[in-house]
């Protein structure tokens, strides 16, 4: 009965633009929150799953953290080495062509739908591949690490970075991980900060901090 939901959702989804199709993003991940938390069997509850153990690295020589440390390390940068290879490939350009203008991308032959739906494969993919390794850095996992404030926090590390590079990806996320730890006293208000931050960054940075040094050395190129 859900894999005939999934679809049903899915396809109108993507024909939508812009915020309706974040909004429409962000609502899809609710609905998987809401199942986690009630699908008891699979997922252990709100209570999720816990006292998950990290293979045995002492076969290769290395203890549990510093075997799960290279692990993470080597799939962080496998990813950011996948995508950027991705990027040149054409189903990459067909999707960057998309983000900037979706009936431009439409009149010279890319289908739209199609790219959109094997980008939310992709993406998912990586972002599954990402949630397994927090389970095995933290050793549990719960619905909660997976609530829209998660989405939120990610799309505004993308947003303050610059959604057209990976290193604004990474900056973002850097500088977000960051101001977290700075604000570690005051939970209550992280979210408040966030959206400050994002605004700020939307109103002043449209295309993020990376854009912004970017877009300053094309400037001053010339003249040099």
């Amino acid at each position: 009965e859900g894999a005939g939901i999934c679809p049903r959702f899915h396809k109108p989804a993507l024909r939508l633009r812009g915020p309706y199709f974040v909004m429409a993003s962000l609502a899809f991940g609710g609905i998987a929150y809401v199942v986690a938390v009630n699908w008891v069997e699979v997922t252990g509850g709100p209570g999720g799953l816990r006292n998950l153990m990290p293979p045995d690295f002492r076969k290769i020589g290395l203890t549990g953290d510093t075997g799960v440390y290279y692990v993470l390390w080597t799939v962080a940068l496998a990813v950011i080495a996948f995508v950027a290879w991705f990027s040149t490939t054409p189903l990459g350009r067909s999707l960057m062509a998309v983000r900037e203008d979706e009936q431009a991308a439409a009149a010279v032959g890319v289908r739209v739908v199609l790219v959109k739906t094997l980008s939310f494969m992709i993406s998912g993919a990586i972002a599954g591949l990402a949630g397994a390794l927090m389970a095995l850095f933290i050793g549990s996992v719960t619905p909660d690490a997976f609530a829209i404030n998660t989405s939120l926090l990610i799309l505004t590390q993308v947003l303050i970075g610059g959604i057209d590079r990976i290193s604004g990806a990474i900056v973002g996320t850097i500088l977000l991980v960051m101001v977290g730890e700075l604000l570690r006293g005051f939970a209550e208000f992280q979210l408040l900060f966030y959206g400050v931050i994002m605004l700020a960054v939307v109103l002043f940075f449209p295309r993020g901090l990376v854009g912004a040094v970017v877009d300053r050395r094309g400037r001053r190129a010339p003249a040099a």
